[in-house]
């Protein structure tokens, strides 16, 4: 959690309209009264009064959110910790609805050496943020929000480039590039519409092929049919699985909508023809596939893509996050392509 206070940080800034209307209580305030308290009779009896003014039911005391998340910001500031996890914990209780505070408790609690519960309120920080956008995105597409699967998946084909677009890139070559903790990793993955891939290894000898339905390992010694291979049985055709999915016996649900850190997106369940599911998400603006996530026996994995741009008129990602239970640290892969290079169908196919 040593990066919380430089995310924590980033906040704070993009907050800074509202610190100016933090740093304005009067000295009548109940913020104000409070904080004499705290300064004359200690932690517990600021406490009480606290509790004792934010529970009267007088509106203009119950309307003094923003002033205790100002007390609570300046006793940090002042490196009075304790003092501040007291009242902002205490503004949590009295003001429920509030969310700001959150990043505050984060803040305090990284530099108590408290790290479990400094993430902890870290991720209801982004929680309560993600549900506010959502709502938001919501508002914003009134009428257009998308209430089917099949509007889901229309919308994200229109935001690639649309269906003949998609059609006319035949072929791709895509090579990826990125690190790890274990090093550099990737390679080249031809493609080749409806659903061919071939996954190539670095020693130019062995590799991994499906036609969507089947999946081979290849080397000099043959090709071998691959039982349970999920991971490669599930990935993303030339077109990321928006047209001829049915071909690879694909089917999609919607499941509603979600709010991840930020983004507001459409769930959609994703069943591969193995039976196995995973969850695909949509951006609800953009309309663009921008998250899968599944468990695979028992570990927990998510890739994020970003950073869409132009192959032959097809809106493709460019950069790939990689999160899983087995890494120690995210795995970020850049891609790069080669739009309808001349590729034979026997590279993907097992000799007769």
């Amino acid at each position: 959690m040593a990066s919380c206070r430089l995310v924590v940080g980033t906040l704070l800034l993009m907050l800074a309209p509202h610190a100016l209307v933090w740093g304005q209580t009067e000295e009548s305030s109940p913020a104000a009264v409070v904080e004499r308290v705290l300064d004359e009779a200690g932690i517990d009896a600021a406490l009480n009064k606290f509790q004792e003014l934010t529970t009267t039911g007088n509106a203009e005391l119950l309307a003094a959110e923003s002033d205790f998340l100002a007390l609570g910001e300046r006793l940090l500031a002042d490196g009075k910790i304790v003092a501040a996890v007291v009242i902002l914990e205490q503004a949590i209780e009295s003001y429920p609805d509030t969310w700001r505070v959150y990043h505050l408790l984060c803040d305090a609690y990284n530099q108590l050496g408290d790290l479990e519960t400094a993430t902890r309120y870290f991720q209801t920080f982004m929680d309560a943020r993600a549900e506010i956008d959502l709502n938001d995105a919501i508002a914003r597409q009134g009428e257009q929000l998308a209430t089917t699967v099949e509007q889901v998946i229309a919308r994200c084909i229109e935001a690639m480039g649309g269906e003949d677009a998609l059609r006319s890139l035949k072929t791709a070559k895509m090579t990826s590039t990125g690190y790890q903790m274990a090093g550099p990793f990737g390679g080249v993955r031809l493609m080749k519409a409806p659903n061919y891939l071939r996954q190539q290894y670095r020693d130019g000898t062995t590799a991994i092929v499906t036609d969507g339905m089947t999946v081979w390992s290849v080397s000099p010694a043959g090709w071998q049919e691959q039982a349970g291979a999920e991971m490669f049985q599930q990935a993303f055709s030339i077109t990321l699985d928006m047209v001829d999915y049915q071909l690879k016996g694909i089917t999609y649900d919607l499941v509603g909508t979600e709010g991840v850190e930020g983004a507001a997106l459409y769930k959609v369940r994703k069943t591969l023809n193995n039976g196995n599911e995973v969850f695909v998400y949509f951006d609800i603006t953009s309309g663009l596939l921008v998250m899968e996530s599944d468990s695979v026996n028992g570990f927990f994995q998510s890739n994020l893509f970003f950073d869409y741009r132009d192959v032959s008129g097809v809106q493709l990602p460019h950069m790939r996050v990689r999160i899983a239970d087995v890494l120690k640290t995210p795995h970020i892969g850049i891609m790069e392509y080669e739009a309808n290079v001349p590729m034979e169908d026997s590279l993907f196919a097992r000799p007769e």
